[in-house]
């Protein structure tokens, strides 16, 4: 219903008694006062008379009327004021999402608070909200108030801009400005920590108190620190941390009660910077087919369910890798000493036999836990010499490398066929100085040897899977969902420009095949880039089992007990499978749980990475570059550069005087005079902008 603001008559004004509740600073009427007024329909003036307000009000009080109206809490008919419909209080736990929006949840329905209701509002805030009832998706939540302040400490920039002293949150998610109650003395890029005062005098500006100076904004290492704070990462372990019985006379006790593998030439391989060793793999040719070793560290046997230790596991979730830096889930002892596979030591892990005939075919499944004692530490780098003949291969592993190597080609010619989604693997190392300057930023393609361990680790999880979906076992599986209908709009609008038809419900096969007739383009890389944005993210669930990417109904985690709570639960079950014992733990909430702990890691170390590229290109300020368009929007494009995985924004302003359109279907800016278009995958001169290392913000203007 179309909500219209008819003009009312203004009522008697008291002008002597409204000069006297000025000055008595009587507030104007909130929106619940507002509301419970017109719970029976009630003209301006009628409404006025029920809130008892002074007469210079009105103009502000016909305001919030109005701003009720917009939001469907009243209906302006006629020049009656009455409730748009039933509506109710409700308390919610604010969150907040990437983009640095804030939602709340509401009836199992997710409600974005809009910039007008997320003002003074913080990520785990709780608040009373107004919202219709029943709710929906369109449903709009109006503040009430925040009932109990998330008391999280802020991690803040001080600058001065005109002389004048300000505070940017560096947490991208506050949005409001901030003043200090006290003055200090600040010079700017200090970064500090504060904390919201308890009374509030106004929702557009936050008034806070300094808590201390950690550093500066160029002080190397401090994008880890404010990581910490912002996504509420846990502290290091101690040092000297001690878990009674955990200890190397413990293992060789242990052994004598397990399969032993210790005879056979099990590796691990890694990257050169890895300190914990958790899979160790090793594989043998048979007469029809082949034999797939993997053993993974027996985390469970010292992680005990409901230990203190356990608890804190559950707490963390997982490690979170950020650039140089790790935050284990597990203390050093364990991550890096008694659990690590460690060459030519014994240690305890959970063994997982496959079998497989000539054509990849799982044809048999053994767990067992075992002792194994790795017969070397290899590093991708290494393999991938060895298998291109620049490196001599130790003579005991020529044939089980061989054969490794053939079995996981065998294996992913396998998954492609049955249906998956195979994407270049790249990733962004970062190198630093000894004193932890960063020293350099590069994109490295992954080598065959990380598919190789890659396909080794996926066997193990699709077998585990199996074997306790087979048995009965209640488990936690990684799902992966089909892409949202929206999602995949795009990418049929964006394909249709490079002539491929993309069905409206692809399957994985659907999207490989993209990629397949794509595979010489030169905008390749654009076009993987928006097929995996089409893609869902992954998450855990005690319910749900179907993994899209991998067209597999029975996928779990296991091959990372070390690093992912996930995957010790996972152990556990398998354990109680073992023992013919019955598995209980609550996985539900583990599931949900370990979810957001690791969009939590996820989103701690995009910011660290971001905060590096900027820091990294701010000696480059004027220079030059090529770059490639990796999207386009109304406001501009983003683009990567050729030589360095650094992304950036070129603003539509930079194109120059010329009107430039946004054509959404072929994801395109395209000038009004000259024709002129900027597309996805184009490779244009761009000249470096500026750097806003507090935003992680790094912008490029085209070059003329």
């Amino acid at each position: 219903m179309a909500i219209i603001w008819l003009t009312m008559n203004q009522p008697y004004l008291d002008l002597i008694g409204d000069d006297e509740n000025k000055k008595q600073n009587h507030p104007i009427s909130s929106r619940e006062t507002i509301y419970a007024a017109a719970s029976q329909p009630c003209t301006f003036a009628e409404l006025l008379e029920r809130l008892d307000s002074p007469s210079w009000a009105f103009e502000p009080i016909q305001r919030r009327v109005q701003a009720m109206a917009r939001d469907n809490q009243l209906i302006i008919k006629d020049g009656v004021v009455s409730h748009f419909g039933p509506s109710k209080l409700v308390t919610s736990k604010v969150k907040a999402i990437k983009s640095g929006h804030l939602l709340i949840n509401i009836d199992h329905v997710e409600l974005f608070l809009n910039d007008r209701q997320a003002q003074g509002v913080f990520p785990n805030d709780e608040v009373v909200v107004r919202v219709p009832d029943p709710v929906s998706a369109q449903s709009i939540a109006v503040l009430v108030s925040v009932n109990q302040m998330n008391k999280k400490h802020l991690v803040c920039v001080y600058t001065e801009y005109k002389g004048k002293p300000r505070l940017k949150a560096l947490d991208k998610r506050v949005k409001q400005p901030m003043i200090l109650s006290s003055r200090h003395k600040l010079q700017d890029g200090d970064v500090l920590t504060v904390f919201r005062s308890e009374n509030q005098r106004s929702r557009r500006l936050l008034q806070v108190q300094m808590v201390r100076k950690i550093g500066h904004i160029h002080d190397a290492g401090i994008e880890r620190f404010i990581a910490r704070n912002i996504y509420g990462l846990s502290s290091d372990w101690s040092s000297n941390y001690h878990l009674p019985g955990a200890s190397q006379e413990g293992i060789e006790s242990e052994a004598k009660n397990r399969e032993s593998w210790c005879h056979l030439p099990l590796v691990t391989i890694d990257g050169e910077d890895a300190k914990d060793f958790d899979d160790a793999v090793y594989a043998m040719k048979l007469d029809k087919g082949y034999r797939l070793y993997v053993a993974i560290a027996d985390v469970s046997h010292y992680v005990k369910e409901e230990s203190e230790l356990d608890k804190e596991a559950r707490d963390r979730g997982n490690s979170v890798y950020l650039p140089g830096f790790v935050i284990p889930m597990l203390p050093e002892v364990l991550s890096n000493d008694l659990c690590s596979l460690r060459p030519n030591e014994k240690r305890l892990a959970m063994g997982c036999i496959i079998d497989f005939d000539e054509s990849g075919v799982r044809t048999n499944i053994k767990l067992n836990r075992v002792v194994i004692q790795s017969h070397a530490r290899l590093t991708y780098e290494g393999v991938d010499q060895m298998l291109g003949g620049a490196m001599e291969t130790p003579e005991w592993f020529k044939e089980p490398l061989a054969t490794i190597d053939n079995l996981a080609r065998i294996l992913r010619e396998r998954r492609i066929s049955k249906g998956t989604v195979v994407l270049t693997s790249r990733e962004t190392t970062f190198s630093f100085h000894q004193n932890g300057a960063l020293s350099n930023v590069e994109e490295r393609i992954r080598g065959w040897s990380n598919q190789v361990i890659e396909e080794c680790m996926l066997a193990a999880n699709m077998a585990v899977g199996f074997a306790m979906h087979d048995n009965g076992m209640p488990m936690i599986w990684r799902c992966h969902s089909e892409p949202s209908a929206d999602k995949v709009d795009s990418l049929r609008e964006f394909m249709y420009y490079h002539g491929i038809e993309v069905p409206h419900e692809p399957t994985p096969v659907d999207l490989q095949s993209i990629l397949d007739q794509c595979s010489n383009k030169p905008d390749i890389q654009s076009i993987e880039m928006m097929v995996l944005r089409t893609l869902s993210q992954a998450y855990y669930s005690h319910d749900e089992m179907s993994h899209y990417a991998l067209s597999e109904q029975c996928y779990t985690h296991f091959t990372s007990p070390i690093r992912r709570y996930a995957d010790l639960i996972v152990h556990r079950t398998i354990g109680a499978y073992l023992s013919n014992k019955e598995a209980s733990a609550d996985y539900t909430d583990i599931a949900s749980s370990c979810t957001i702990q690791e969009r939590r890691a996820d989103e701690a170390s995009w910011f660290a990475q971001a905060w590096l590229k900027a820091v990294w290109m701010e000696p480059y300020v004027g220079r030059a570059f090529k770059a490639r368009v990796v999207s386009v929007t109304h406001f501009g494009m983003f683009v990567v550069l050729l030589d360095k995985p650094i992304e950036g924004l070129v603003h539509i302003s930079s194109l120059g005087k010329e009107y430039f359109q946004y054509q959404e279907e072929s994801m395109s800016l395209v000038g009004s005079v000259s024709g002129q278009r900027f597309s996805v995958g184009q490779v244009i001169d761009v000249v470096l902008k500026s750097i806003d290392l507090s935003m992680q913000r790094v912008d490029f203007m085209l070059k003329h």
